[in-house]
C-alpha cells in the first residue's frame, strides 16, 4: 500500500487512538475540528447510530438527522461555528433500529491562548423519553380542557356543587388510565387526588381512589412526607411560590415508594382554569427519571475521574497542529508554565538540536511522513530555563478526508531516570577501572616470575642461534643441523611472543570480546602464566579436567583473570602454613547440558564460615597489603557471564572457590551482560 493510501486508511477512529477514559463515559461523545467537520465519536455513539465511523466523520452525520430537522440543525451549527459560541440545540437522530429519537446536542469550543477555536467537544443527551412524557402531559391537559369546556357548570366563575361530582368523576377516570404518575391538588395546594399508578407506587390505601373531594392531606405540604429528607426543604419553598403566581412549574425530587426506597422524579405542574380564568385545580405528572439521574451521576463521576487522572498523572498530554506548534498542553507539562508554550514549535527550547542532529533528523523524517513515534527522548529547558529530559510519544491525526491535522500524544519528565543512568554508567566505568587496576596488581605480583618466563625462551633462542653460527663456520657446514637449530630459534621466539601476548592481554584495556572458549585450554594457559609463583612457593598443582567439556561463550581474558586471581589467592593462603603439603587442585566438570563448574581447592588455613560471604565484598580484605577488590571483581565478572561464584570449606582442610558458567547454548544474552559489566576492560 502507498504512503498516501496508508494515510487515508489511518483514521480508523477519527485519526486518533481513542482515549479509554472518554470511551468509558456513559454518553454519546463527539469532537469536531474548527471548521465543524466531525473528527471523532465514541463507541457508544457508533453503536446507537449503527454505522461505521467512515459514515459519520466529516459531515456524514447529517444523513442521520431527521429530514425535518436537517435545515434547522445545519443553520444553528453554522451560526455557532461562525460566532464561536457554544452550540445547544435539539434534533432527532436515526438509531440502528431505523427509529428516530430526540437528542439535545451540546458543544463547547476549545481555544488557544489567542482565543482561536482549535476544536469542538460535545455530547448528545437523549431527551426522547422526557419529550414524549411532556407531549403526553400536554395531550392529557388538552383532553381535560376539552372536558372542562363541555361542562357548563365549570364555564361559570362560580359553579354549582351539584355539577362538581360529574366533572370530578370524569377527571378521575382520565387520570387513572393515563400511563403516568398523575395527581391533582386544590387551588390551595392541598393534595386531593392521586391516580392508581401513583397510589400503587406510594402504597396508599385504595379508599383514597374511591373518595372524591376528600383531601388526602389537609395542608398544601401533605406530600412532603413522601419526599427524600434532603429534598423537603426545597419543595416547601417552591410550593408557596406556585400558589402565589399561579404559574406552571417543573422541578425534580426523590419520592419514597411502598417498599421504602427512593427514586428520582421530574414533576410538571400545570394550573387548570375555567374559561373565565378561575383556578380550579393543580394538575401534575411525575416522570420517573431515576435512570437518567444515574446516567448523569455516572457521567459526572467519569468526567471527574478523567480530570483526576489527567491532573494527577506523571505524564502529560499534548497536541500540535499541521505547523507542529503546540495547540494544547495539560498543566503539568514540562514542569511549569505549560501555557507559555502554546503556539511555539514542539522543538523550541530543545537543548540538543545541535549536539545530536542525527536523532532530530530521524524525528523530522518521521513527522514528515506522518508516522507515529514512541519514546523519543530529548533535552529541553523547563519554565525556569533548567535542563530537563523529556520522553514523548505521538500519533498523527487526520480528518475525515484524510487531511493531516497535526499530532496528539503524551510526554513525561524522565530527568531522574536519565541522571540515574548516567550515574550507573559512571559507576560501571569506575568498576572497569578497578578491574583493570586489579589485573595490573596481579601482574605486578607476578613480575619477577614473568621476567624468568620471558628470558628463558630468549636465552634458549640465543643459544640455538650461536649453535647455528658454529655449524655454518665449519669447513663442511652441516645444513641439517643449522636448519634444526634455526627452527628451535623460531620456536623459542614464538614462545616468547605468546608469553608477551598473554601479559599484554591481561594488562591492556580492550572492548570485551565474546567468543567460544575451550575452558580447559584457557585454564591451562593461566596455570602456565603462574608457574613461577607456584614453583617459588613449593606448591604442587593437580588438574582434573572434565572430558568432553562443552564450549563456553564469553570473554577469554576476563575468565582467565578470575582463575588467575583464585590461584594466586590460594598460593598466598598456603604460604602461611609452616609445615604440611601445599596442594592446589583445579578441576572442571560438566553439569548436564546447562554449563560447567570450575573449582580451585587449596590446603591452606581455610575461611571462617562467618566471613565466607564477606570476602566477596568490595574493600574487605584479610591481607596486610591488599585492597579487597580482587574477589569482588571476580564475582562481578562471573555474574556478568550468567554464572555464580562462592566459597566453601575444603575437606580435610583449606578452602575451595567454585564458579559456574552456562554453556554456549544457554547464554544467548551473554554479550549484553558483558557490556553491562565491563564495556571497556
Amino acid at each position: 500500500m502507498s504512503e498516501e493510501g496508508k494515510a487515508k486508511e489511518a483514521p480508523t477512529r477519527g485519526g486518533q487512538e481513542p482515549d479509554l477514559l472518554v470511551e468509558a463515559i456513559p454518553a454519546l461523545v463527539w469532537r469536531a475540528g474548527p471548521e465543524g467537520d466531525i473528527e471523532y465519536v465514541n463507541q457508544r455513539m457508533l453503536e446507537y447510530l449503527g454505522a461505521p465511523l467512515g459514515e459519520v466523520i466529516g459531515w456524514g452525520w447529517m444523513d442521520k438527522v431527521h429530514p425535518d430537522d436537517v435545515a434547522f440543525k445545519k443553520r444553528t451549527w453554522l451560526e455557532n461555528l461562525e460566532r464561536g459560541t457554544p452550540h445547544d440545540t435539539v434534533c432527532r437522530f436515526r438509531g440502528a433500529d431505523g427509529r428516530y429519537r430526540w437528542f439535545e446536542v451540546r458543544g463547547e469550543p476549545r481555544r488557544d491562548s489567542d482565543g482561536r477555536v482549535l476544536s469542538w467537544i460535545g455530547v448528545l443527551i437523549d431527551t426522547d423519553d422526557r419529550r414524549k412524557a411532556k407531549e403526553a402531559l400536554r395531550e392529557s391537559e388538552y383532553k381535560l380542557r376539552q372536558i372542562i369546556d363541555t361542562i357548563p357548570a365549570l364555564t361559570r366563575s362560580t359553579g354549582s356543587e351539584g355539577d362538581q361530582p360529574g366533572f370530578m368523576a370524569q377527571l378521575q377516570a382520565i387520570l387513572n388510565v393515563l400511563p403516568a404518575y398523575t395527581w391533582y391538588a386544590a387551588p390551595s395546594g392541598a393534595l386531593t387526588f392521586v391516580n392508581k399508578r401513583t397510589a400503587d407506587y406510594l402504597g396508599l390505601p385504595k379508599d383514597h381512589l374511591l373518595r372524591l373531594g376528600i383531601d388526602i392531606g389537609a395542608q398544601y405540604d401533605a406530600h412532603i412526607g413522601f419526599l427524600h429528607p434532603d429534598d423537603r426543604e426545597e419543595s416547601r419553598k417552591a410550593w408557596p411560590v406556585n400558589m402565589r403566581t399561579g404559574e406552571a412549574s417543573e422541578f425534580s425530587f426523590r419520592v419514597r415508594n411502598a417498599q421504602g426506597g427512593y427514586r428520582w422524579f421530574l414533576s410538571r405542574v400545570e394550573p387548570l382554569r375555567a374559561s373565565d380564568g378561575t383556578l380550579l385545580q393543580w394538575v401534575g405528572v411525575n416522570l420517573d427519571i431515576e435512570e437518567r439521574k444515574r446516567a448523569e451521576q455516572a457521567l459526572r463521576e467519569s468526567e471527574a475521574k478523567f480530570r483526576d487522572y489527567a491532573e494527577s498523572a506523571s505524564d502529560w498530554f499534548w497536541e500540535i497542529g499541521p505547523d507542529y506548534k503546540f495547540t494544547m498542553l495539560t498543566e503539568n507539562a514540562f514542569g511549569s508554565n505549560a501555557a507559555d508554550r502554546i503556539g511555539a514549535a514542539c522543538w523550541d527550547r530543545a537543548l540538543d538540536l545541535e549536539t545530536e542532529p542525527e536523532k532530530w533528523r530521524l524525528l523530522h523524517a518521521a513527522l514528515g511522513l506522518r508516522k507515529p513515534f514512541r519514546d523519543f527522548v530529548y533535552c529541553c529547558a523547563d519554565g525556569n530555563g533548567s535542563p530537563i529530559y523529556v520522553k514523548a510519544s505521538g500519533k498523527p491525526v487526520f480528518d475525515g478526508n484524510g487531511e493531516f491535522r497535526g499530532y496528539r500524544g503524551s510526554g513525561a519528565d524522565v530527568t531522574a531516570t536519565i541522571r540515574a543512568q548516567e550515574e550507573h554508567e559512571r559507576l560501571r566505568q569506575l568498576e572497569s577501572d578497578l578491574s583493570h587496576m586489579n589485573r595490573l596488581s596481579v601482574m605486578g605480583e607476578l613480575a619477577a616470575s614473568l621476567v624468568h618466563e620471558v628470558t628463558q625462551p630468549i636465552g634458549s633462542a640465543r643459544n640455538n642461534a650461536r649453535a647455528s653460527l658454529n655449524f655454518l663456520g665449519k669447513e663442511s657446514p652441516d645444513l641439517g643441523e643449522v636448519r634444526e637449530a634455526l627452527e628451535c630459534v623460531v620456536g623459542d621466539a614464538d614462545r616468547a611472543r605468546d608469553i608477551i601476548d598473554r601479559i599484554r592481554a591481561h594488562i591492556k584495556k580492550a572492548v570485551p570480546l565474546t567468543e567460544r572458549i575451550n575452558l580447559n585450554e584457557a585454564i591451562s594457559e593461566v596455570i602456565g602464566l603462574a608457574r613461577s609463583a607456584i614453583a617459588e612457593n613449593g606448591v604442587s598443582v593437580q588438574t582434573q579436567f572434565g572430558e568432553g567439556l562443552g564450549p563456553i561463550e564469553g570473554d577469554r581474558v576476563q575468565l582467565q583473570q578470575v582463575v588467575l586471581n583464585l590461584i594466586l589467592n590460594a598460593i598466598e593462603a598456603m604460604r602461611s602454613i609452616d609445615g604440611g603439603a601445599r596442594e592446589l587442585l583445579i578441576s572442571t566438570e560438566q553439569v548436564g547440558t546447562s554449563g560447567v563448574v570450575v573449582a580451585v581447592h587449596d590446603s591452606g588455613p581455610g575461611i571462617d564460615p562467618e566471613f565466607r560471604e564477606r570476602v566477596f565484598e568490595a574493600f574487605y580484605t584479610t591481607k596486610s597489603s591488599g585492597v579487597g577488590m580482587g574477589l569482588s571483581i571476580c564475582r562481578t565478572i562471573i555474574d556478568s557471564h550468567g554464572g555464580r561464584l562462592w566459597a566453601e570449606a575444603n575437606a580435610p582442610l583449606g578452602a575451595v572457590f567454585q564458579f559456574t558458567l552456562p554453556s554456549a547454548e544457554a547464554s544467548s544474552e551473554i554479550s549484553s551482560r558483558l557490556i553491562g559489566s565491563e564495556s571497556r576492560t
